[in-house]
């Protein structure tokens, strides 16, 4: 993909679109190894698709899953069926403040943690 500059004010109509469909193409490659990734996660782990909907609770995925040795954030006294404790490490996005990034954490297997990326 070329990269731009701020010599590129004066692009065309069909220029301008042609960029965008470079990076919408970009950003489809990234999404689909992001999946991809995680789906590799969920399978070596043996982690039910389920349970990550019921960790994110309407939130979005926005990145790699990781599996880590410890959780970084706030206990939340919580547990799944699957998940022995969660955490979660978050902060406030946008202006607004009711927009939330961050990570969660989900306890599982022998002192496993899976973090999931998410915004919401």
């Amino acid at each position: 993909m070329k990269e731009h500059t701020s010599q590129d004010q004066n692009l065309s109509e069909s220029e301008l679109n042609r960029y965008a469909q470079e990076v919408f193409v970009e950003l489809e490659k990234i999404q689909q190894d992001e999946w991809q990734h995680n789906c590799k996660i969920l399978i070596d782990n043996k982690i039910p698709e389920e349970e990550i909907e019921i960790l994110l609770d309407g939130c979005c995925i926005n990145g790699k899953f990781e599996i880590v040795d410890k959780p970084i954030g706030d206990d939340q006294d919580e547990s799944s069926d699957f998940f022995d404790k969660i955490f979660v490490d978050q902060w406030q996005t946008g202006m607004e403040g009711d927009s939330f990034a961050g990570f969660i954490y989900g306890k599982f297997g022998d002192k496993k943690w899976i973090k999931i990326p998410y915004y919401c």
